[in-house]
């Protein structure tokens, strides 16, 4: 393996989300020089590459979704009483 994408997120701001990012783009050659260390024993240090994953901010806004849904539920049964 010569290459690695590494997934990441980070819950957050746009902009908390942006400086995250780059932080991890600033440090990639030292990353990988402790990935190197870390794998001795191989070969290949892969080249490192880091890409934002959405993933966990849409499972969020999904609960905060259902979250809503079952406020919104509690808020009728109340009225119905």
């Amino acid at each position: 393996m010569h290459n690695a994408k590494i997934f990441i997120s980070v819950l957050g701001t746009k902009e908390e989300q942006e400086k995250s990012m780059n932080g991890l783009l600033s440090a990639t050659k030292f990353i990988r020089s402790e990935l190197a260390f870390g794998l001795k024993k191989y070969r290949f240090t892969p080249y490192i590459s880091f890409h934002y994953d959405k993933e966990l901010e849409k499972v969020h806004q999904l609960m905060a979704q259902v979250y809503r849904l079952e406020k919104e539920k509690e808020t009728d049964k109340e009225d119905a009483e």
